[in-house]
């Protein structure tokens, strides 16, 4: 799909400590990208990730090629991509983190093999995936390494077979095939992505996952892992409960 349409979507939540880095790398990506659009989608931040936004934004040369949502409360990631998603009439889209943890170089990659019917998401597992990582993070790698394999396995088992990495925050697919998805979602916060793979699967699009340049930074990460892993194994059981209920299929 060489140069056909694409628009990335960015959902933004107090991002304010890394915005502009974020801005800088993903307007430099948009110069060297044929019809390439971007969609930051700001989930009501209370500090300075709007305003900053559009400041950037009115000095930008890429200004007619990206735009800036905003939602009127805080409704979650997978809610901030939703509303992104009404908003896109390119051909293709992806989302990714608004830190941009995965490459801006990935999604060229991804580009490169998107078609309708398929939806192409990160594998930071991947056996030709890179890691970029600070030293002081070592000691914070091995055990959510350990803890991430154990929840994939779980969900490979229950609901998407063969998936290694359903959490991952980079995701592209035809804009109809994602439109498509959405009004069988209900997870609109971290396991968005999960339950997006796994309505995905049940409407019988091909998943295809790929390898990932990724920054593993969990300072600029709004997931707290500890409190977060009893809600998403509650939010496993129950997408599982309307896997097997029908509820995803078409």
């Amino acid at each position: 799909m060489q140069g056909a349409a694409l628009t990335i979507i960015i959902p933004c939540y107090n991002s304010s400590g890394f915005i502009r880095q974020t801005f800088a790398e993903i307007e430099a990506f948009v110069r060297e990208s044929t019809g390439t659009e971007v969609l930051f989608v700001d989930d009501a931040s209370t500090d300075a990730t709007v305003s900053m936004l559009q400041s950037l934004l009115q000095g930008s040369a890429c200004a007619g090629r990206m735009a800036l949502l905003r939602n009127a409360g805080n409704s979650g990631k997978g809610a901030a991509i939703a509303r992104g998603l009404a908003a896109v009439t390119t051909e293709f889209v992806c989302y990714t983190d608004a830190d941009l943890a995965y490459d801006p170089g990935n999604i060229a990659l991804f580009r490169s093999h998107a078609r309708a019917g398929r939806i192409i998401t990160a594998n930071r597992v991947h056996p030709d995936s890179v890691y970029l990582i600070r030293p002081h993070f070592f000691r914070h790698i091995a055990s959510r390494h350990l803890a991430s394999r154990a929840l994939n396995r779980l969900i490979s088992l229950l609901l998407v077979p063969g998936i290694e990495d359903a959490q991952a925050g980079l995701k592209l697919a035809a804009t109809a095939d994602l439109k498509a998805c959405l009004p069988h979602m209900t997870c609109w916060r971290f396991s968005f992505d999960t339950e997006l793979l796994t309505v995905a699967h049940a409407r019988g699009l091909e998943i295809c996952p790929l390898p990932v340049r990724f920054k593993y930074d969990p300072d600029s990460s709004t997931v707290r892992f500890a409190r977060d892993a009893r809600d998403m194994l509650l939010a496993l059981a129950r997408i599982w409960v309307r896997k097997v209920t029908g509820k995803y299929r078409a």
